[in-house]
């Protein structure tokens, strides 16, 4: 819930003080309703908090939303703004990026099994990085890059092999898998 929800004297909820059900006489339901100065703040919040602890180590943070969370580009211009940068992991997810107005300098390109269409988009697209998935991702990133003239920074996902002792459904960082 944003920090602004609330319920009035009736007992009504209200949203960043605007009664709900004034929300949905305007715009119709079902409505999801995300409160900007809310998300903004928690935002900010959150870059401060990474920069801060950087910055007492003598480096710097770059801080990434998880468009995963919710992509609209409103969010991707609200990301922008705060100066954050924005994962994205599907072609459909880096065109409204780059719709929104956010530079490809401040995009990140990670998911699994990445096309050769998805990966082209992104090199053109001058992504901040691709996270490489598996082998074939860097031949694939490699040739791509390559025939756009092109060289393309990239990360690598690592399956670390520290295993956290939980239930079974929840354990993750196994050699087999993905987490």
């Amino acid at each position: 819930w944003p920090r602004t929800a609330s319920r009035n004297k009736s007992g009504e909820m209200t949203l960043g003080g605007i009664a709900v059900s004034d929300l949905v006489r305007q715009f119709g339901s079902p409505l999801y309703v995300v409160d900007q100065e809310d998300f903004e703040s928690r935002l900010l919040m959150a870059a401060r908090a990474f920069n801060d602890a950087a910055s007492k180590i003598g480096t710097t943070s770059k801080v990434y939303y998880a468009s995963k969370a919710l992509l609209t580009t409103d969010v991707v211009r609200w990301v922008d703004q705060a100066g954050l940068s924005i994962d994205v992991s599907t072609s459909g997810e880096l065109a409204v990026a780059l719709a929104a107005g956010i530079d490809g300098s401040r995009i990140g390109l990670h998911g699994n099994n990445k096309s050769l269409v998805e990966i082209g988009r992104a090199v053109a697209a001058d992504v901040s990085a691709i996270v490489i998935d598996s082998e074939l991702e860097i031949e694939r990133i490699a040739s791509v890059a390559g025939a756009q003239g092109k060289v393309q920074p990239v990360r690598i996902r690592v399956n670390s092999g520290v295993h956290a002792h939980t239930h079974e459904y929840l354990a993750t960082a196994r050699e087999d898998q993905k987490f």
